[in-house]
């Protein structure tokens, strides 16, 4: 169960922080389709999470604090799948850019514990920024959506395979448009 008080570093923080995580969060949680599967906020000066909910991303993949830490600098990142490194190191260069109440969305594949891949979904805003607009720490929810992922492949799986039947169908129909047309000449 996703436990969203962040535990005791949160509230510690003032009042009027903490109902502005809220605020942020709810909109978050608007688009979240899948089942939340943690909340964080990142503090992008100091490079480091600030607090998080219970449970933190490696241990919803199932890792330990020791396997997480045997991951070595990089850590979460070594997880990510190859083929959407790319996108995931571009979602979050957009950080720099976010204005507030503005909302980014980046569905990526993690390695589990276990080895298999789950699809998760990072939606992220802006929580609070310098006066010059730059933000410095972003709340994120991660939410699992595997369970969408696979139905959505199933559903292009189908539409592959229609699109290619009608591919063969045209090519076909234009090889015999050509050879006709040969007969023409």
């Amino acid at each position: 169960m996703l436990k969203t008080d962040f535990s005791t570093p949160f509230k510690r923080l003032p009042v009027a922080f903490q109902e502005r995580v809220i605020a942020a969060l709810k909109r978050l949680k608007a688009h979240a389709q899948g089942a939340v599967s943690s909340i964080y906020i990142y503090d992008l000066i100091d490079q480091n999470t600030l607090c998080c909910s219970d449970p933190s991303i490696p241990a919803y993949l199932g890792y330990s604090p020791q396997q997480l830490e045997a991951l070595g600098e990089f850590g979460l990142a070594t997880l990510i799948h190859p083929v959407d490194l790319q996108s995931v190191a571009a979602h979050f260069q957009r950080f720099s850019t976010l204005t507030m109440r503005e909302m980014i969305t980046v569905p990526y594949r993690m390695q589990r514990a276990d080895q298999t891949w789950c699809w998760l979904r990072s939606h992220d805003t802006p929580l609070i920024q310098a006066r010059d607009g730059f933000p410095l720490k972003i709340l994120s929810l991660v939410e699992d959506i595997s369970g969408l992922q696979n139905a959505n492949f199933d559903h292009f799986s189908d539409e592959i395979n229609r699109l290619e039947a009608e591919l063969g169908r045209l090519t076909a129909e234009l090889d015999c448009l050509s050879a006709e047309v040969e007969q023409l000449a």
